[in-house]
Parts: structure tokens; C-alpha cells; sequence
């Protein structure tokens, strides 16, 4: 049997799976796409096409649990089924009784009974029928035994470990008021100091207490049964003028709040922003905020319409952070722009030209998918993007100096690594790259062996040598279309 996925600290926190260093290359199905086999089913393959190695897709507590205390794993069983065959990984996100905020995904009985299944209410005592009271225990017992079943059936179907990881909830928090005002919650808010802890944001702080204690009972519900790695997604919000319930999820697990989740939902093994705001120094301050301690960096979605970015963003969230996984939302669903064209159309899979984009990210980072793992956010690695006016780069690695230079499309983006002794694996698209000495010299070295081709874990695989395409070292090295090399460099 397989070994589960794990995440580890070896030295750095890592995703492990069978038992080696991984990278989720994900792509998110729309949160509609999985009612049914029609629209889910096909685009497992154009993910596998598009460079993708995990497809990330929500499962409905209210299709597994059509009828009170009934549960179908069919779905669930089809999506394993397309993933081995197709040479992919599944991660389930787990659309319970928090879907952004609500309860819209919970089944019927859950979300019209508000006498058994209590809702938030507000400061004046009416009620918010989309949400749950994160303190009522009603809907948390069914469920933590939904999350149970689930779990307890992969245990039983995946002894392959298909599934490596699942999402608890989705976008936890609480709308239109910024917190439960309950009388069990009052009660609960009364014994304890929160109005001296956080003063004006004592109402938040417990949303954020009550929502992280909610999120952990269901996954120590399910880890029980099944001890899959677990994370939580977070909407961000919470900046300068806005308001919590209102402007943005309060209670969710955002930077202002990752203390408290972190110490009251133990049982998550990680928390993971949902970066929608895709210009690269917001992107990468957002990433520097989740890189907190234990908290291995995960993007959970990200924006894949027209400035989206996700082509460039993933080399910036593995190479430059660290990240064990990019999972763009979503393969069939533009967003924030609604109505930009989405990767790849539904009803006849026409791809959008930006698709190819991101498949030239994947296949180059999934051509050396465990030795960018292994040396992915430490100085053994360095990440360049080209971005708007940008016509080149310039870094020392391994005791040489390297230039690159963009041939001005907005689009060179790659990753150089340092195995030592001179040799170098390279991988990107879009640019060229030469290798010097140091200063004050800096004359071109020469090229003994540059082979295009791919790793098989530990195994190069060489397609082609093209040594010969570069001379001895006076001429660039041409990356392009998603490639991976292998370089000796001679000495000096």
C-alpha cells in the first residue's frame, strides 16, 4: 500500500506524495461543473492537456447526502476512476456547511429548517437564513458525519492515494453582520475578554474563534477515518475601509486572523489565501503573509481571466516562495471577469489563447516537477518573469553570472537551479539565457553538454541534444514552448 500524502519539514515544509516531494500544478472546476458527469467528465483530459497533474474539484454535501442520512459516493468514485487513468492526482473540496459564507451547498434539510439547524443572527435579533451560527451544534454533528462518511469511503476505494488532499469547507465566514448574536453566542462572547483583547474588532475576532472551532471539528471528524491532509481557503479581505459581514467574510481566516485559526483549528494542516488581485507585487505580499510559520503556502484559487496572470504567477508562487501548489479557478469559468472566455469552453473544449500560456508554465515546472520541489524558495533556485518594460535579467548562481534577456512579449518567465559542479537545470519559456564568468572578466563559458528533455522523478529523460545550437557558449541559450534543459557548464 501506498504511503499517504503528507506534509513534512525536510527542511523546508513540503507536500509528499507516495512518498516524494510533489507540486500541485491544479486547475479548480467551476462550482457548478460537478452535478453532473455531462459537464465535469471531459475536462479532466483537457486538464491533463494543459499541463495540469492535479484536478481540484468541489463535491456537494447535498449530492452525497440526497436524502437525510442516505450518502452516494458516485461521484466521487468517477472522479478517481478519470484521475488514475489519466495519470492525475484529486484534491476534493469539501462544499459543507460553508460555501463564501453560506449554506447554499448544504442539503435541504439543512438549509430550510432554522429552528434545528440554526442560523447567524443579527445585532437587532432578525435572522440570516444563508448562514450558519458557527456555535449551533446541529448542523455541525450532520456535518462532521457527512465529512465522516466521505472520508471513511476513501479509505475503503483509494488504497492508491488518488485523493491528496481535501478542502474543508470553502471561503468560511460570516455575511451581513459581523458576527452571531445569539444568545448562545452572546453567552459564550459574555465569558470571555474579547472587547479587551481586540476592542473594536472584538466582534470578528470571535467570528473568527467560533468559524476556526467549527472547521476543526469537522476535520478531526474525518481525519479520524481518513488522515489525509487537510487545508482551509481564505477570501481576503479586511483592508483599510472595509467592513466586516459587509465588505469582506468576517471571521474567515484572513492575515488578521491566522493566529487565532491556527490555534484553534489544529487539525488543519494549512491555510491558503484565494489571490484574486493578480498584479505581481500585490500577489507576491499576499503570498509573503501566508509564508508563516507551519503554514506551508498553497494558492488555493487564483484569477484565470485575461489579467489573470497565472502564466507568470505560478513561477513566482513556487520559485520565489516556496509553494507546494497553484490551483487556478477555474478550467471552465472566468473570474473575476465574468465574462472573458474562459480556458476551455465547455460545450465544444475550444480553448482560449491564454490556455496555452499556462500550459507552457506547467510543462516546463512539471518537466523537473521533484527537483523544483526540492529546491523551490531556497538560494539553489532562481525565478525571473518578465514583466511590462522589461527587456532582461541578470543574477549569479553557482559561482557564474547569468544574463537573460526577453525578446520583448511580455512573456519570458523561468527558473534556473544549481545541482553543483557546474551543472544547472533550466526550464521555462520565452527567453534566452548566458552564462559568464565572474567580474572582471566576464567572458562567455563554454557549453560542454545542453540536453532538452524531461525528469522521470530522479531520471533525466533527453529528447534532444543541442549543444551545437549554442556554440561553445558565445551565443545565448533559446528557451521556449515550455522547456526543460540540462546544462554543464565548463571551468575557469
Amino acid at each position: 500500500m501506498k504511503p499517504l500524502p503528507q506534509i513534512v519539514k525536510s527542511p523546508k515544509l513540503q507536500l509528499l506524495v507516495d512518498g516524494e516531494p510533489f507540486l500541485i500544478l491544479g486547475l479548480q472546476w467551476d462550482c457548478n461543473s460537478c452535478y453532473s458527469e455531462i459537464e465535469m467528465m471531459p475536462l479532466f483530459e483537457e486538464a491533463k492537456k494543459l499541463g495540469c497533474n492535479t484536478a481540484v474539484t468541489p463535491l456537494y454535501w447535498e449530492s452525497i447526502e440526497p436524502e437525510f442520512g442516505q450518502y452516494d459516493f458516485t461521484t466521487v468514485d468517477r472522479r478517481i476512476e478519470v484521475c488514475r487513468k489519466l495519470g492525475l492526482r484529486l484534491v476534493l473540496l469539501w462544499f459543507g456547511g460553508y460555501k463564501n459564507a453560506e449554506c447554499c451547498y448544504a442539503p435541504s434539510y439543512i438549509r430550510n429548517d432554522h429552528k434545528t439547524y440554526q442560523k447567524v443572527i443579527r445585532p437587532d435579533g432578525s435572522i440570516q437564513d444563508k448562514t450558519l451560527c458557527p456555535n449551533g451544534e446541529a448542523a455541525l454533528e450532520r456535518d462532521q458525519l457527512a465529512f465522516k462518511q466521505l472520508c471513511r469511503h476513501l479509505r475503503e476505494v483509494d488504497e492508491e492515494r488518488t485523493v491528496i488532499l481535501i478542502q474543508v469547507e470553502n471561503e468560511t465566514g460570516i455575511i451581513d453582520t459581523p458576527r452571531c448574536y445569539c444568545p448562545k453566542c452572546n453567552e459564550i462572547f459574555a465569558q470571555q475578554e474579547w472587547l479587551k483583547e481586540y476592542g473594536t474588532r472584538a466582534d470578528e475576532a470571535f467570528a473568527a474563534w467560533s468559524l476556526s472551532r467549527y472547521v476543526d471539528r469537522v476535520a478531526l471528524a474525518g481525519k479520524e477515518e481518513y488522515p489525509l491532509p487537510i487545508y482551509v481557503n481564505a477570501a481576503l479581505g479586511g483592508y483599510p475601509a472595509q467592513r466586516p459581514g459587509r465588505d469582506y467574510f468576517s471571521g474567515g481566516p484572513i492575515t488578521r486572523w491566522l493566529s487565532i485559526w491556527q490555534k484553534f483549528a489544529s487539525n488543519i494542516d494549512f491555510i491558503s489565501p484565494d489571490i484574486y488581485m493578480s498584479s505581481y507585487p500585490v500577489f507576491n505580499r499576499i503570498c509573503s503573509e501566508f509564508k508563516i510559520e507551519g503554514n506551508p503556502l498553497y494558492i488555493a484559487e487564483t484569477s484565470t481571466d485575461l489579467y489573470g496572470r497565472a502564466e507568470k504567477n505560478v513561477f513566482y508562487a513556487i520559485g520565489l516562495h516556496g509553494a507546494i501548489g497553484f490551483d487556478p479557478w477555474a478550467i471552465d469559468r472566468s473570474f473575476p471577469s465574468w465574462f472573458d472566455p474562459p480556458l476551455v469552453r465547455r460545450y465544444d473544449l475550444h480553448w482560449a489563447p491564454r490556455a496555452l500560456d499556462l500550459r507552457d508554465s506547467y510543462i516546463a515546472i512539471g518537466s523537473a516537477l521533484k527537483q523544483v520541489a526540492l529546491a523551490a524558495g531556497t538560494p539553489r533556485l532562481v525565478t525571473f518573469v518578465e514583466e511590462e518594460g522589461d527587456r532582461g535579467d541578470s543574477f549569479s548562481l553557482g559561482g557564474y553570472e547569468w544574463r537573460v534577456i526577453y525578446p520583448l512579449t511580455d512573456g519570458g518567465r523561468g527558473m534556473l537551479i544549481d545541482e553543483g559542479e557546474g551543472k544547472f537545470i533550466l526550464l521555462g519559456t520565452n527567453f534566452m539565457i548566458q552564462p559568464f564568468t565572474p567580474a572582471p572578466d566576464v567572458e562567455p563559458v563554454p557549453v560542454i553538454k545542453l540536453e532538452r528533455g524531461h525528469f522521470e522523478k530522479d531520471k533525466w529523460i533527453c529528447h534532444a541534444k543541442v549543444t551545437r545550437e549554442v556554440g561553445r557558449g558565445e551565443r545565448p541559450i533559446r528557451v521556449e514552448e515550455g522547456q526543460a534543459f540540462i546544462i554543464q557548464l565548463g571551468k575557469f
